[in-house]
């Protein structure tokens, strides 16, 4: 049985009844703690299921320029809610296994579409200029699934297998979206470019004494 507990913090007090509606569609059988601030709104409720994901393709649907993501650039401004979700240790299987020895937290921030990449995934495969050699690599991103609480999502993996082999995942998190996954592995293989880098160097210059 899981134990979550999650707070929706909502920036603009006019979409209240928006969020109200999704959440009662959601049939919690847990009471839903709304409380005003000054400039937001506090909502916080236990949970036994992981309920952000489906929280968020509802909004989508409210607000379509609007778009989820687990990473916002300084001085964002067009924030208008942030879902925090935290799984206890205390959770477990349906066999009374612990799924997680410590506090699992996940950030979803709801925020205004970038006209420069709306609707846009990256290509998985980017190129790296070393000196005045290229070489291209790829970020494998394949849909994958959260078996404890059937919250789908994408992985990123070291290679692409067939839908049979388990994948050997490259970072292990299923992220909400695939421009999200890209960039996570975007940024987890920059060790192995510097590697490849300085071995291309050191070649060239090995090259070189050769001449």
């Amino acid at each position: 049985m899981l134990d979550i507990s999650v707070n929706i913090e909502l920036n603009e007090k006019e979409d209240l009844n928006a969020l109200i509606s999704v959440l009662k569609q959601l049939g919690l059988e847990k009471p839903i703690y709304v409380v005003e601030l000054e400039n937001a709104y506090s909502i916080n409720f236990e949970s036994e299921y992981q309920y952000d994901g489906e929280i968020e393709n509802e909004m989508i649907k409210v607000y379509s320029d609007y778009e989820f993501t687990d990473e916002i650039g300084v001085g964002q401004q067009n924030i208008k809610m942030i879902i925090r979700s935290t799984q206890s240790p205390l959770s477990s299987d349906n066999w009374g296994r612990q799924l997680n020895s410590d506090t699992i937290e996940k950030v979803n921030y709801f925020i205004k579409k970038s006209k420069a990449h709306e609707n846009t995934s990256p290509n998985p495969v980017f190129k790296v200029l070393l000196d005045d050699f290229e070489k291209e690599y790829t970020a494998n991103i394949v849909p994958g699934i959260n078996s404890a609480t059937n919250e789908k999502g994408y992985l990123v993996v070291k290679e692409i297998t067939t839908e049979i082999e388990k994948p050997d995942l490259l970072i292990n998190e299923l992220f909400t979206n695939r421009s999200t996954a890209f960039w996570k592995g975007y940024y987890k293989l920059m060790p192995q470019v510097e590697i490849d880098f300085e071995e291309y160097k050191k070649n060239k210059k090995g090259k070189r004494k050769m001449k």
